[in-house]
């Protein structure tokens, strides 16, 4: 039995029922497939957890949940392709994103990793830091390496503020790597987040000439691409002097949730059982009973729980108490998104680009300091149904910005965000978005936005935008 209906679960429900890696069933008697009997509990109404899409208005659909997969990290773009949605792979429709720096969205450095510049005229170019601030960054070229004992790990944060100064770790690079977990960059582990920002200094001395060298290597005609960088992903190639870029992000073009449907597809409806929340487990014979909030125990001879931490706590209480102060003890964060889908005609005024991310305490005046990012998704992921409309999404919450208020994404004391046109005079006609939804839930939440599309924003209390 699997507790737990996310992507987690229902892989793992998946693998037991005999799924290989690569797509082989796993031979049993008489050809069948040698797997487990496996049964899903969820507590939810569905299947699919945090990978989730949003129904708006006019039949758009936005990610309410992570929007792609990472083609560096190869799990789940593999995991795609086994489940038959190869075919359906698509890289961003944009490039590019912006940093909010010094009271404006500035471009970030291009050729860059993780917004590391490889060439030093780039990085002194750089409107984004002050001149103190890029000359800092340019002692990573001089200092020496002084990496921690092989045996020791240290923060994202203390590697990036040793090798490019305190200004350049906060605004240039920390926005990239410490909004993918929405985590504290004093906090997060290089060894388990980020080990490539370690490994390119024990390899290079330096992160910018890590960058550099990263750069010839993928121009290089005889480098290979570990992902194609075309609208449909395919299997590796040889690059050559003409060929794009690999992929960065992939993402099915039916979004992120086509993997867990695909998952729930490939499980059986009938081996999960939703609205199913499980309170406890314990011991049953030779087995084990999982008691249910509304239902009968089900008995199962072994267990795998892919719920939060917290959830774990009170399942393994008493069947485990040794393992409660461990689970309490592991932080979350309150994340949230807002779709923002705005009248035909918008499209036009959207900057190029897939969108802009705050640094910590870096939002102008009005704006909560919860939001992180702006993506601009009918750029980031054009789909036929927004047509010319523009299609944003407005991502919230990280260890350090304190907490989403219901405020923020809609109730009945909301906020309501103006954007300003290009060029930031503000004496556009306003476009009011025509619906708006909460990533917060599977639901569609109301919410209170008015306005033209980005790329300036200003965010005030108003007047609902929706009706």
């Amino acid at each position: 039995m699997v507790v737990g209906g996310g992507v987690a679960g229902l892989t793992a429900a998946y693998r037991l029922a005999g799924h290989r890696p690569g797509g082989e069933a796993a031979p049993g008697a008489a050809g069948a497939r040698a797997g487990v009997d496996v049964l899903v509990l969820e507590a939810s109404g569905r299947a699919g957890g945090k990978l989730l899409s949003v129904h708006v208005a006019g039949g758009v659909t936005v990610e309410g949940g992570a929007d792609s997969f990472l083609a560096r990290k190869p799990w789940a773009v593999d995991l795609c392709r086994e489940l038959g949605l190869g075919d359906e792979l698509v890289a961003p429709g944009a490039s590019g994103a912006h940093i909010w720096a010094r009271g404006r969205p500035v471009a970030i450095p291009a050729g860059g990793a993780f917004g590391v510049p490889g060439e030093v005229a780039t990085l002194l170019r750089w409107p984004g830091l002050s001149v103190a601030g890029r000359l800092r960054a340019l002692l990573d070229l001089r200092l020496p390496p002084r990496l921690t004992e092989s045996d020791r790990d240290e923060s994202v944060g203390a590697l990036l503020t040793r090798r490019l100064g305190r200004e350049a770790a906060a605004t240039m690079v920390g926005p990239l790597v410490s909004g993918i977990a929405a985590g504290d960059l004093d906090l997060l582990s290089v060894r388990a987040s980020f080990p490539e920002l370690a490994e390119a200094v024990r390899r290079h001395g330096s992160l910018i000439r890590a960058t550099r060298a990263a750069a010839r290597r993928a121009a290089s005609p005889t480098a290979a691409s570990p992902t194609a960088a075309s609208p449909t992903a395919a299997s590796p190639t040889a690059a050559s002097p003409t060929a794009p870029p690999p992929a960065i992000f992939l993402a099915p073009s039916g979004g992120t949730a086509r993997l867990t449907e695909a998952l729930a597809d490939a499980i059986g409806p009938e081996r999960i059982l939703l609205d199913a929340r499980a309170t406890a487990v314990r011991r049953a014979g030779d087995g084990y009973a999982v008691e249910r909030e509304d239902g009968e125990p089900v008995l199962a001879d072994a267990v795998v729980l892919a719920v939060p931490a917290y959830a774990a706590v009170a399942l393994v209480a008493e069947l485990v108490p040794r393992a409660a102060a461990p689970l309490t003890a592991i932080p979350y964060v309150s994340t949230a998104s807002v779709a923002l889908v705005f009248p035909a005609g918008t499209g036009r005024h959207l900057p190029p680009g897939t969108g802009f991310l705050f640094p910590r305490g870096s939002a102008p005046a009005g704006v909560p300091a919860a939001v992180t990012a702006v993506t601009w998704f009918s750029r980031k992921w054009p789909r036929p149904a927004f047509g010319d409309r523009a299609v944003g999404r407005s991502s919230g919450g990280a260890a350090t910005s304190g907490r989403w208020s219901s405020a923020t994404v809609g109730s009945s004391t909301p906020s309501s965000a103006t954007w300003m046109p290009p060029g930031g005079s503000g004496r556009g006609r306003r476009r009011r978005p025509c619906s708006a939804g909460s990533g917060r839930c599977p639901s569609t939440t109301s919410a209170t936005w008015s306005g033209s599309p980005p790329p300036r924003a200003h965010w005030r209390p108003g007047r609902p935008a929706c009706s």
